[in-house]
């Protein structure tokens, strides 16, 4: 896949205050994705039943949600909508049906992948909210793409070095700071349940 090159507008106070809007977005975005697919995957496994009639069990509940009219765009991996967003051609509620689909799917038990349904929510998610700020569609859904995913996984280094492969190297700083940011404000939970917290940096408070 071939994304776009994303330029920057001047910046000046007003386009660093929409940074912060989108990354503190995309934080509750991670906050809100992390704590369903968490309650969903606690509920599941509290439930005493068999785990092969639970697997049937879960197997249906998640046939009849994804084969809903409402889900029928979020079924698979969803590669074909990567690029969407940098061409505002995209479904604005999209990121919010993704989330859903996603964490029920993990929550459940049926484990895949999870960085590119992420890639997803997080470009969806920073079109939409260009809607509403004076960022670029594409530099806000680049920011989204890379961030949301590094910051769930408390990667900063990550995020910047994604950004720059995919998108060029004009906005690193910005791919840096949102990370960061969506980091601290996703919670303490991310991706990955035995990652180590270094001494030196500050934890998230929540």
């Amino acid at each position: 896949t071939v994304y776009p090159s994303i330029s920057l507008p001047p910046p000046n106070i007003q386009f660093w205050l929409h940074i912060i809007i989108l990354s503190l977005f995309l934080g509750l975005i991670g906050f809100i994705y992390k704590a369903l697919e968490s309650n969903i995957y606690k509920w599941a496994d509290r439930l005493s039943t068999h785990f092969i009639l639970k697997g049937i069990i879960f197997g249906l509940i998640l046939y009849f949600i994804l084969t809903s009219k409402f889900f029928e765009s979020c079924i698979g991996l969803g590669s074909e909508k990567l690029l969407e967003p940098f061409s505002n051609n995209f479904e604005n509620l999209f990121f919010l049906k993704k989330i859903i689909s996603t964490s029920i799917s993990i929550g459940l038990g049926y484990r895949g992948g999870e960085a590119t349904p992420l890639f997803l929510i997080g470009s969806h998610a920073g079109a939409f909210i260009s809607n509403y700020i004076s960022l670029p569609i594409q530099l806000s859904a680049g920011i989204g793409f890379v961030a949301l995913y590094c910051g769930l996984a408390k990667t900063p280094l990550t995020g910047m070095f994604l950004g720059i492969e995919l998108f060029s190297p004009q906005a690193w700083f910005l791919y840096l700071v949102t990370t960061v940011i969506v980091i601290y404000f996703s919670g303490k939970h991310g991706l990955f349940s035995k990652q180590e917290w270094s001494d030196q940096l500050p934890k998230p408070l929540f």
